[in-house]
């Protein structure tokens, strides 16, 4: 399991435990602000048990609107034809949640990642992706293909399409201005029984960030890590977007922004 730290937490650590400094950031992966531990490797430095203590209780695992995510990831593969959804690539693993839960419904995941301390099944990059043509049933590949310049864009698409047989699920993170409204109602008393009410929208509009600079992030040791492009910035707008995933050859079923998390937006693709 890799551990994630924030690298100010990282550093507290280091300065606390400064007797175990050279073991720790021996086996420390910098991530920009983020710090990655392979926890394979922490009882092999014999760090005292304080220390691996106050590493995993400072480790940053997951929040809400990760989980949201990975909920509407679930949900979106159980709402396809569960025959047209077997055997599913996931390229990016992460934290491997999506494969955890995955599997629990039965179906067949393998992952690819450009970085080892994913562990995926296989380290490759989605420019290149070893399998041939419709290998897999379904491809999932959410909040990745931004850790790429734009220009790999199409090349990446063209190559979730080659290896995919029916479907493909990608997550794009999204940039705008929005207001959520939220307001439910229920009522249960002798008279009514039972009577509720939701009213759940949010509304957005568009923010006007420049563009990333991209060659800050191509030097860099983590160049994987960093987000070279959003949806909703100058000159990636959600039309483009679409644009350029349906000249991959595929039909959009259903693009959306979810309530409770705006800043990830899915894109449910069929091949044609």
């Amino acid at each position: 399991m890799v551990i994630i730290l924030s690298r100010d937490t990282f550093n507290k650590i280091v300065k606390k435990f400064s007797q175990e400094q050279e073991y720790l950031e021996k086996n420390a992966r910098i991530l920009g602000k983020r710090v990655a531990i392979d926890s394979s490797k922490l009882d092999k430095y014999k760090l005292s048990q304080a220390c691996l203590d106050e590493i995993y209780s400072s480790a940053i695992y997951i929040n809400m609107k990760q989980w949201i995510s990975y909920y509407y990831q679930i949900k979106e593969i159980l709402s396809l034809p569960r025959s047209k959804t077997n055997s599913i690539l996931e390229i990016g693993p992460g934290r491997g949640f999506f494969r955890t839960i995955g599997e629990l419904y039965e179906f067949n995941i393998l992952s690819i990642d450009i970085v080892s301390y994913n562990n995926p099944d296989v380290i490759a990059d989605i420019r290149n992706i070893p399998f041939k043509k419709e290998t897999f049933d379904t491809v999932v590949c959410c909040e990745v293909l931004e850790h790429l310049p734009y220009r790999f864009f199409r090349i990446a698409l063209q190559n979730l399409y080659y290896v995919a047989k029916y479907y493909v699920l990608i997550s794009l993170p999204y940039q705008s201005n929005y207001l959520k409204v939220n307001l439910e109602l229920q009522l249960v008393d002798r008279f009514v029984s039972r009577f509720s009410f939701i009213l759940r929208d949010f509304f957005s509009w568009r923010c006007f960030l420049k563009d990333i600079d991209e060659t800050k992030f191509l030097h860099r040791e983590d160049k994987h890590n960093p987000h070279y492009w959003e949806v909703g910035r100058k000159g990636y707008t959600e039309k483009t977007i679409v644009q350029d995933i349906e000249a991959s050859g595929f039909k959009i079923i259903r693009k959306f922004r979810p309530f409770e998390n705006p800043y990830h937006f899915f894109v449910v693709c069929k091949k044609v």
